[in-house]
Formats: C-alpha cells, sequence, structure tokens
C-alpha cells in the first residue's frame, strides 16, 4: 500500500537525498543507499540490499535517482 508523501516530507527525504549522494551526480549508488539504511540503524547484508535496491530503482541502472527513491519511500 503507498501513500502520498506531503510537501514537508518530499522536502526532508531530497535533503536527505542530497546528503547522501555522495558524489553530487544526483543519484544513489548501492553504497549510498546502504550508508542510508545504516543511519537509520538498519544492520543489512549484502543479499537484502540488493533486493531492497532493485525494488526501488526503475531499471536495472546501477543508481536511483529522486524520484525513484521518494517513490520507495511512499510504499507503506
Amino acid at each position: 500500500m503507498s501513500r502520498n508523501l506531503t510537501a514537508s516530507e518530499i522536502k526532508e527525504l531530497k535533503q536527505t537525498f542530497d546528503l547522501f549522494d555522495s558524489d553530487g551526480n544526483g543519484s544513489l549508488s548501492h553504497d549510498d543507499i546502504a550508508n542510508v539504511l545504516r543511519s537509520l540503524g538498519m544492520n543489512i547484508n549484502d543479499e537484502d540490499l540488493e533486493s531492497i535496491f532493485v525494488s526501488i530503482a526503475k531499471n536495472s541502472s546501477n543508481a536511483i535517482d529522486f524520484s525513484s527513491f521518494r517513490n520507495g519511500w511512499q510504499i507503506k
């Protein structure tokens, strides 16, 4: 089930995205996503990380853009 994020939540999510975008290219790598999850207190193994990454990524690229990142957080 998904829900719409408020404007405030989207702004906060964008700030988080930008903070973890380690090379400033507008996308998050596997390592960046791992850092996001670890900052939330999640100790995640490589297999689970890959599963999360693939479920968020729109295509088979090695990076997640903000739109995909936001959509991933809307799913509850």
